[in-house]
């Protein structure tokens, strides 16, 4: 798991260190909101899918770990559809049974 080391590795480092893991991190980021979302609400389309769920820690751990450490990945309108599925997820009702 390469891409997400190098999300970690930004967090735990500083300087030009820092500095390259995030070049690293945004272009992988750039990747899944260019290539992996598109336009589409979730990365399947307009339902929650399994993707959507191992890609859940963008919108739990990275914005709590931006916040809490300071540097951000995901800033003003750079990634925009992923910045809209982070909202889409986190707003999502995982349980989707009929009730009784």
């Amino acid at each position: 798991m390469m891409q997400s080391s190098t999300i970690f590795t930004f967090f735990q480092t500083v300087g030009e260190e820092q500095e390259r893991a995030m070049k690293e991190a945004k272009g992988i980021l750039r990747i899944i909101d260019e290539q992996g979302l598109g336009g589409k609400k979730f990365f399947g389309g307009e339902e929650i899918g399994l993707t959507d769920i191992a890609f859940g820690w963008i919108a739990g751990w990275l914005i709590i770990m931006e916040e809490a450490i300071g540097p951000k990945l995901i800033e003003g309108d750079s990634f925009p559809h992923l910045q809209a599925w982070i909202e889409n997820f986190k707003g999502c009702s995982c349980d989707q049974r009929e009730p009784s």
